[in-house]
């Protein structure tokens, strides 16, 4: 549960009506997959409306406490942690920063932790990824090219100023454009795509 004022403001204002739409549109809710699930808001949510929520979140003082959550109600049962970070292949990354604020770098001195792709991963029956990765969200998506072909899943994933800054990418919605998909929404911190590939 958020504690901190500034975070739960946030939380009511920029993230729920994103939630709130997306809750109207969802067709299907086998799985979903949360990339950044920190302590686990978003999870929580997910968990309560999908049969089954895949959580990555590679801080480890965020992993303990999304690890530890009680997971009860709706919720419970439902939700798998995963202690990695996840991008475009598979190795060991260096983080730097903390909590909320903490990114992938190619710096030698930080948290080393593991860096995975979602298509390494093979998770079944994907209708939603969440990614909210500090601007690191087009290599996740990159990562996650053939997942995405297979399920077409919806996207939502938070825009910052960081995109084509801190790694140089290109931005996420340019790439999902690129790969048949669209914005149906655009909330004041996330944007949500579809596949709705041009005749």
């Amino acid at each position: 549960m958020l504690t901190d004022p500034e975070a739960l403001d946030e939380w009511r204002t920029r993230t729920l009506p994103t939630l709130d739409y997306l809750d109207a549109i969802l067709m299907k809710r086998r799985t979903a997959i949360d990339v950044g699930a920190a302590e686990g808001m978003v999870t929580r949510w997910l968990a309560e409306r999908f049969d089954l929520v895949h959580a990555f979140e590679p801080v480890p003082d965020s992993f303990a406490l999304l690890n530890k959550k009680d997971w009860t109600g709706k919720a419970a049962g439902h939700v798998v942690c995963h202690n990695v970070a996840v991008g475009d292949r598979s190795e060991m990354r260096v983080m730097d920063g903390i909590g909320h604020s903490a990114h992938i770098t190619d710096q030698t001195t930080g948290t080393s932790v593991q860096m995975v792709t979602l298509d390494a991963c093979d998770i079944p029956n994907v209708d939603l990824i969440k990614i909210d990765v500090e601007g690191f969200e087009t290599r996740v998506i990159l990562g996650a090219r053939r997942l995405i072909a297979n399920f077409k899943p919806l996207i939502m994933f938070e825009r910052k100023h960081l995109f084509g800054t801190r790694y140089e990418d290109e931005r996420p919605d340019v790439l999902l454009k690129r790969l048949g998909y669209s914005v149906v929404w655009k909330g004041s911190l996330d944007t949500v795509m579809a596949y709705q590939p041009e005749d």
